[in-house]
Formats: structure tokens, sequence, C-alpha cells
């Protein structure tokens, strides 16, 4: 199938007027690139990580704009840009592909024009759909891995990921790390998707009677803590500082607007604190 069919069959079944109409597009050619690189002889043994990942893997119920890889050997980002580059023309017959690399070197931004080719205008959005590729030299240690059988498009393959306990870890890390502002009326650098994500953790955790923890030596090691006790103090005075509009703004793109999302942003705060006195 043409990438343009691909698209179409998106839109075919979705508003194009709504705000995440846009990344329902970009998640469907995240699934192309996984399926290339858990095909791949050298990019399959990648550790798949992030919103992408609890998403595809773990059934976490929002989108996510990027894919995340963490690589313990050597790895040549550029290459890889032009192998999915490759990819793209070779399977799709899709020449339009537009590749660029961070200053880092860390990050592959793909551009794809295919909505202008489709003439095609979302809302208030420009017309060029991109991609980010990030990756991790995984140096923390303190992790485990996992590999699943996942549905993703049309497409069914094996994914390399961390495991729930490791990427809960993560998570929390990130939160208290990120270095994110939205709007000059977000004071408090976070992420949104952090905290839904938090929240879904603790949802889950709950389910197994509080069984699933965030891996503790690699929490502690990430933010070069002492302590849970010192963790957990971080994470409450940092939720207790986030604004519940920026949060939900934040997930605008990323949800279905409705009854969830309104419900989350009434309750985010009071279910985390309640959730980390058991998980911490």
């Amino acid at each position: 199938m043409y990438l343009q069919d691909r698209i179409k069959s998106v839109l075919a079944n979705n508003n194009i007027d709504k705000p995440f109409t846009r990344n329902l597009i970009k998640e469907e050619l995240q699934n192309i690139v996984l399926n290339f690189v858990y095909n791949d002889r050298v990019y399959k043994d990648f550790i798949f990580t992030g919103g992408t990942c609890l998403r595809k893997v773990y059934g976490l119920n929002r989108l996510s704009e990027d894919l995340d890889f963490d690589y313990s050997s050597d790895l040549d980002i550029p290459k890889f840009a032009q192998d999915v580059k490759a990819y793209f023309t070779a399977d799709f017959l899709y020449q339009s592909v537009g590749i660029k690399i961070s200053a880092n070197g860390r990050s592959v931004f793909f551009k794809f024009p295919v909505l202008k080719e489709l003439g095609l205008q979302l809302s208030g959005t420009p017309q060029d759909i991109f991609l980010r590729c990030d990756f991790a030299k995984e140096s923390v240690g303190f992790y485990s891995t996992e590999v699943n059988l996942i549905n993703a498009g049309f497409y069914s393959f094996f994914v390399n990921s961390f495991d729930l306990s490791t990427m809960f870890a993560n998570k929390l890390a990130a939160f208290l790390e990120r270095v994110f502002f939205k709007g000059e009326f977000q004071k408090i650098p976070f992420k949104g998707r952090d905290i839904y994500d938090i929240f879904w953790f603790i949802q889950l955790s709950a389910k197994s009677g509080y069984m699933l923890k965030p891996k503790t030596d690699r929490l502690l090691a990430l933010l070069k803590a002492e302590s849970t006790a010192q963790v957990k103090s971080q994470l409450v005075q940092k939720l207790e500082s986030v604004d519940r509009i920026s949060v939900y703004n934040d997930l605008l793109p990323l949800m279905e607007p409705g009854a969830l999302l309104e419900q989350f942003k009434t309750t985010f705060k009071a279910t985390i604190l309640t959730g980390l006195d058991f998980v911490l």
C-alpha cells in the first residue's frame, strides 16, 4: 500500500478537525518505523521506551508524539536515518521524506509532506508531519527488559522494551527532571503527559494491590537521590505546584476530549498523592 493510502485510511475514520488527528497520522508513521526497526538485524536490539512504548506494548490510553529508544552498543544515527528513508522508498514508493538531525546528534526528525501532497489541511497546523526519534545510550544500569508481540496498525512483530517497573522509574525521574514550559502562564517545568502517565501507573499498580512499583535502584541512580523518601518529597512538592489547565491543554492533542479527560483534570493530584504512599 502506498503511504498516501495509509494516511487516507486514517483520515477516513476520524474527524479531520479534531486536535488529535495529526497525532493519529503520526502514529501510523510510528507503526511503519517500528516495523522497520524490529525486523532489522542491526536495530532490533534497540530498547523501546517512552510514552509510545507504554501505548504500544502496555496499553496506555493516550497518543504519543515521539519514538524513544535506548541502546547499549555503538550506533550510527545518521545511517539509521538514511536506512529509514530508504525503507519508505522501497516499501511505500515514497521518496519525499526529509531528514534533520539535532545539534546534539541524539534526535532524528523525519519530515513527511504527505498532507500537502494529498491537498489536505488540518485546522491550525502546518501541513508537514514530523516524526521524531530520540536516542539515549543506556549507562545507568539497574533495569529489566521484556520481549513482547505487539500489533501496530497493519503489522505484528516482537519488540524489545524496558519492563513496567523500569519504565515507572524512568517516568518519575522524567517528571522531576523535565525542563519544559508551554505558554507564558506555565511557571513550573513539566509535561501534562508525564503526569497522566504517572496517574496511569498508579492506577495500574492499584489493580495489583500495589505490587507494581518503580525499580528503586534505577530511580535513585537516575535522580542521584539517597532515598525514596527524598524522591517522594520532591514529587509531592512539584505535583502540588502544577496547574490543572496546563496539564489538560498539553493532553488535548493526545486524547479524545470527553468525560475521561475532564475527570482526570479534577482528580489526578489526589490520586497520585495517595498512590505514592503505596509505591514509594
